[in-house]
């Protein structure tokens, strides 16, 4: 082979290479770090796996650089809190005021307050305050007993609240500690009113 042709190849073969190990950079700024890994894994010259790397921690640097001003200029909504109260009537399934309303919320308490979570215990208080009031919280009769558990007089439910004249929360609190303090359970009280009609 002439000096001439030797020439021409070494050129032709050092412009390969250079073509190469461009694109190879080019593709290390381009693909994520895992990407670069593999290709070095694969068999590229180590000056390429050296540009790679050196390409994919640039890169990587300035991801993280963005995702952490990104997340530093960045404020998350506050929350807004809710009252005890509100949360309360929100799952409430019946409209505040109503009988059926009263007997949820009575369940809920008793089982809650008391550990009185059996049907029986319930349908005994359910008989008693029917008999009552009807569960209705503005029962008042002529006596002076007022609202579901017809304290007598009415006022004696202020120690649980000062609006016991209209809030059945209040009222049915108040009934089921005193049916606890008197009588042990809403089956015990029962028992006695079927006896006087009265508890």
């Amino acid at each position: 082979m002439s000096s001439t042709a030797a020439r021409t190849t070494r050129v032709r073969r050092s412009a390969v290479v250079a073509v190469t190990m461009l694109a190879v950079g080019a593709a290390a700024v381009i693909a994520p770090a895992p990407v670069i890994l593999s290709a070095n894994a694969a068999g590229v010259a180590p000056a390429a796996s050296r540009a790679s790397s050196l390409a994919g921690a640039v890169t990587a640097v300035g991801a993280s650089a963005v995702v952490t001003t990104a997340s530093a200029t960045t404020t998350a909504p506050r929350a807004v809190p809710v009252s005890r109260s509100v949360a309360r009537t929100a799952i409430a399934p019946y409209r505040v005021g109503t009988k059926k309303y009263s007997k949820w919320f009575a369940r809920t308490y008793m089982a809650k307050r008391y550990g009185w979570k059996s049907q029986r215990q319930y349908q005994c208080l359910v008989h008693m305050w029917s008999r009552e009031s009807g569960w209705r919280h503005q029962a008042h009769n002529s006596s002076g007993a007022h609202g579901i558990p017809q304290a007598m007089p009415g006022r004696k439910m202020a120690s649980a609240g000062p609006n016991w004249r209209t809030n059945p929360r209040t009222q049915i609190k108040w009934g089921l500690k005193y049916i606890k303090g008197r009588y042990g359970s809403p089956c015990g009280a029962w028992n006695f009113w079927l006896d006087r009609h009265w508890y």
